[in-house]
């Protein structure tokens, strides 16, 4: 039971168990800047089927989407026809740079549009349908407004932040944007990383970030600085030495630790995917077989040779040469699927440990799948967050690219368990001893040899996929997340990996006791927003392999909302992650 839990929860929707790539949402395609409702991008119009049953709006781009449900949109490409507003010229407009209009010739009502929604039934007095304290609830920019046909108290505005709709003639607005796709990201700048969630660049709002576990995305403070100064400086080098000879630059890719490698993607007409190995002497071309479509963005992992490329037609992976010139490039193969709206690919980008692969769409938002190009060869991550930390006594270590029957380094055993599909769970022992060990793989294919860091203690806080940590109740053991927040004065219990040996000792590859589990030797702490808080107990996690339990009482703190949190092992931090704590 133990065993079959350890994949169930460190491997929970990490790494799809086919070679079929399998792409999940990054939340949704609105974000949360303080109205109504959240918002999505500018529209142009709205306007309804003859019966009122059909909800239609137009994008800023010209796409026009539909809704029945009024929840949901699709494409609409037979869309009717919009109606066009009738232009009015009141009497007294009730603000400056206002379109004004009715509805219909035969309509007494005049609409103006502008930083609110008014309305006049003479053109002199008029009602402010979206005012909030002198605010606009749907925001700002009005430029259009739409009745239902089967009921006039229906109204339905389009702006510069979506589509917003009254059932009761003005007095309250909904926001219909969620599942809109139409939330205009320009560029993914960061991965979740500790308490930090994705984070994207848009067109008109800034920075936003999808907190862990969250759906709906928030406004963001922008980043500091590069800390690879060097490699921000060849970017920008290489961007205007392309950009001199002609070229239509989209994005340089520079490899963090050789900034002489580059890959630059291209608009234009072709070539769109160009490589320099010589910090820019030369750039050869390895569009190969892509899609003679402008490429917008371009991510690699320089060991593996991955590259991946977004274009109009979406996202294609190859493998090229990283270390040396040579035109010899695998042909270029589609990493879309009928998971992925059918939209133009605007960014892709690997996270800093190259497990997991981002894409932005165009309107859609931001999608992930576990990078294709780990199918190709085995590698070895820390089974609590997937990046290259070293391995602890008695830690799980997760084997990516393939299924492994029997691990071991000499004549000491490291016991191995399968997850479903090709991807396999080992736990270090604890009597290994580093600083690194070489790992013995038997897998179908032969022996794989592959070299492991180990430290004594090399703590790490289990987090999903989706970022969120596995945080619990300590009476209910309910999961901690956006709908179940911690509180002031709780006790808290975190999933670790990574403690270390514990006193007495325990067998490697036993599931803890469920009463009475051994204790861990090293000195643990927490950090809450950088204050110790208090530990009650760290042990094996009672019924698990290779995962242990710390248990905290929460302070009763003066301030609340997101928090970081981390867990500490003789001075040794582990990942930070985000905690909400509500009074």
């Amino acid at each position: 039971m133990g065993a079959v839990k350890v994949a169930a929860l460190a491997l929970a929707g990490v790494l799809a168990a086919s070679a079929q790539t399998d792409w999940r949402r990054i939340g949704n395609s609105a974000a949360d800047l303080g109205l109504a409702a959240p918002a999505t991008g500018p529209m142009q119009q709205v306007w309804f089927s003859p019966d009122g049953s059909v909800l239609y709006g137009r994008t800023n781009s010209g796409k026009v989407f539909k809704t029945l449900d009024f929840e949901s949109w699709d494409s609409a490409a037979d869309a009717p026809p919009a109606p066009a507003p009738v232009p009015r010229t009141p009497v007294r407009a009730p603000e400056a740079n206002t379109a004004c209009f009715a509805m219909s010739s035969g309509s007494q009502v005049t609409w103006c549009a502008g930083s609110q929604l008014f309305r006049s039934e003479d053109g002199r007095g008029w009602e402010t349908l979206t005012d909030y304290r002198k605010q606009s609830v749907v925001g700002p920019g009005i430029r259009s407004v739409a009745a239902s046909p089967a009921d006039p108290s229906q109204l339905v505005v389009a702006n510069d932040y979506g589509v917003w709709r009254s059932m009761d003639g003005g007095l309250t607005w909904a926001g219909l944007n969620q599942l809109l796709p139409n939330l205009p990201v320009q560029r993914i700048l960061s991965t979740p990383a500790g308490a930090r969630g994705t984070r994207v660049q848009t067109e008109n709002w800034g920075v936003l970030e999808l907190p862990p576990g969250g759906s709906v995305w928030q406004q963001a403070p922008s980043l500091t600085a590069p800390a690879d100064k060097a490699q921000e400086d060849a970017r920008q080098t290489y961007a205007a030495q392309l950009g001199a000879e002609g070229r239509k630059v989209e994005q340089i890719f520079v490899d963090a630790t050789q900034p002489n490698v580059a890959l630059a993607a291209l608009g234009g007409d072709g070539p769109h995917v160009l490589r320099t190995v010589n910090g820019g002497i030369f750039w050869d071309d390895i569009s190969a077989n892509l899609p003679n479509v402008p490429a917008h963005a371009v991510t690699a992992d320089r060991a593996s040779g991955a590259v991946y490329v977004a274009t109009d037609k979406g996202i294609y992976y190859a493998h090229a040469d990283l270390q040396y010139a040579s035109r010899q490039t695998e042909n270029w193969g589609s990493v879309s699927s009928d998971q992925l709206p059918a939209a133009k690919a605007i960014d892709v980008l690997l996270d800093p440990s190259g497990v997991q692969l981002y894409v932005a769409l165009e309107g859609y938002g931001v999608f992930a799948t576990p990078a294709p190009h780990l199918q190709r060869g085995l590698r070895l991550v820390n089974a609590a967050d997937y990046s290259a930390r070293p391995a602890a006594p008695g830690s799980l270590v997760s084997v990516l690219g393939g299924r492994v029957n029997s691990a071991s380094v000499g004549t000491l055993n490291y016991p191995v368990w399968n997850a479903p599909g090709t991807f396999s769970q080992i736990q270090v022992p604890f009597e290994a001893v580093g600083p690194t060990v070489s790992l013995a793989l038997q897998t179908s294919a032969g022996t794989v040899n592959r070299e492991l860091a180990l430290q004594p203690v090399s703590p790490a806080i289990l987090v999903g996929s989706d970022g969120i940590p596995a945080l619990f109740d300590a009476d209910s053991s309910m999961a901690l997340d956006a709908r179940n927040v911690a509180h002031a004065g709780q006790r808290i219990q975190i999933m670790v990996t990574g403690l270390g040996r514990v006193k007495p000792d325990w067998p490697t590859g036993l599931e803890a006791p469920l009463e009475n589990p051994p204790a861990v030797a090293a000195k643990v702490g927490v950090s809450l927003d950088g204050n110790a808080a208090q530990v009650t107990r760290a042990t094996l996690a009672p019924g698990y392999i290779g995962l242990y339990l710390v248990e905290v009482q929460l302070p009763v703190v003066a301030n609340f909302g997101a928090m970081e949190l981390h867990v500490t092992a003789d001075g040794q931090d582990s990942n930070h992650v985000q905690i909400v704590i509500e009074p």
